[in-house]
């Protein structure tokens, strides 16, 4: 199967549109089984979940070769999409690389996850969250998986009998639901083409101070120095040190979204060690600090990464669900090997600036710095490689992950 995505982005601060697309095609057709019921997990073992899948997937693309982002939890909403469909071996490496327990559902905790995220738009902050599962009309898809994506994840579902302009139709459903933001997601689809399963998330926020424009400071990118765009702001804001990082919160205004910022010594040998537990551990670390007053200078970047996950599935140890051992009998009355899955696209796009809009970032660019008044006040200076987070604070869940190793590229 054939299948692009693009996504074109505006600025407000922070601002970021993703989208997963999974594409499940059909050699041929068989016999099927019944599906078994599941266990449910609570939404704290989700929330885990996602982060441990979040450091899995930092680990796996973690290249020191340039910047990147991602949105984990999209990408793990497209994958639950997927999980509930599949039986036997199938779903068992798939819920492994999701960190689920096995004959586990994260239907209800979803649910739950959804009901405590800021969905919807409060003026300053605006989060978005769509699915959308397309099957053919003439294939016998179950009932029950039908019911459950409604159900559980607010899936809307729709029926094709042709591929002829599946393509439009799916960009048109999720250029209105992520503001216009992502208008071509899919390209021309194959005839065997026999679902197509989409997930996107959108985030707009703006800072609760706003940041300052300071002109061309040096970066010490991997490569060598760079001249960037840098910007500050002196706030009380949740700040820890040690020997091995610097770690900032940066919160938006009114949302519990949040920005953590981690600046390791040297950022690829901190993310090829990182563990879940050290993650978890620093986030619950700033998470408890004490606010005070500290001057942040840091770089304005632009990043947008599109990537076919198929690989970095397979490093995780989701493999089956590519070939001819794909058991999705709990998505159709099928057996092994009916269906597979032959993309996985994933998308991410985010601008960070101290303006609401890039246009106005840019008349501010007037006067040029060459160097930091001396402050007395505490200064944290992101002028060197670093991890970033958006982190839904009442939730502890990560939405979006990224690293900068050069903010001019």
């Amino acid at each position: 199967m054939g299948a692009s995505l693009k996504q074109v982005v505006g600025v407000v601060i922070a601002l970021a549109v993703i989208a997963a697309l999974v594409a499940i095609v059909n050699p041929l057709r068989r016999g099927g089984v019944e599906p078994v019921e599941s266990k449910e997990v609570t939404l704290p073992q989700l929330t885990n979940s996602v982060n441990e899948f979040t450091v899995d997937i930092l680990r796996v693309m973690n290249r020191g070769e340039g910047n990147f982002v991602i949105s984990p939890v999209n990408l793990y909403v497209a994958l639950l999409l997927l999980y509930e469909g599949t039986g036997s071996e199938t779903a068992k490496q798939v819920a492994e690389a999701l960190h689920l327990p096995p004959g586990s559902t994260a239907c209800r905790a979803y649910e739950g996850l959804v009901s405590k995220l800021p969905v919807g738009s409060g003026g300053d902050a605006k989060l978005f969250i769509a699915n959308g599962v397309w099957l053919r009309k003439d294939f016998p898809f179950r009932e029950e998986y039908v019911s459950r994506v409604e159900e559980c994840f607010n899936a809307t579902v729709k029926q094709f009998s042709s591929v002829n302009g599946l393509s439009d139709e799916i960009n048109s459903w999720v250029a209105r639901r992520t503001n216009g933001m992502i208008r071509k997601l899919v390209g021309e689809l194959t005839q065997d083409t026999e679902a197509v399963l989409v997930s996107a998330l959108y985030f707009k926020g703006l800072w609760v101070k706003e940041f300052e424009y300071m002109g061309k400071l040096t970066f010490h990118a991997p490569s060598g120095d760079v001249e960037a765009d840098f910007m500050k702001v002196t706030q009380e804001l949740r700040v820890v040190k040690n020997g091995d990082y610097v770690a900032v919160e940066i919160p938006y205004r009114n949302t519990s979204i949040a920005m953590l910022i981690i600046m390791p010594e040297n950022l690829k040998d901190f993310v090829e060690n990182l563990t879940y537990p050290q993650l978890n551990s620093i986030i619950q670390a700033v998470m408890r600090a004490e606010p005070k007053e500290v001057e942040v200078i840091m770089p304005k970047f632009y990043v947008e990464s599109k990537y076919n996950m198929v690989s970095t599935l397979k490093t995780l140890g989701i493999k089956d669900v590519f070939g001819s051992n794909a058991d999705f009998s709990k998505m159709a009355h099928v057996g092994k090997g009916v269906l597979r899955v032959s993309q996985v696209i994933h998308a991410a796009a985010i601008n960070v600036t101290e303006k609401g809009t890039e246009a106005s970032a840019a008349t501010a660019v007037t006067i040029v710095l060459t160097a930091v008044p001396s402050n007395p006040r505490e200064t944290i200076r992101t002028d060197r490689p670093f991890l970033y987070f958006l982190i839904d604070t009442s939730t502890g869940t990560i939405l979006f992950a990224g690293e900068t190793y050069n903010p001019t590229t």
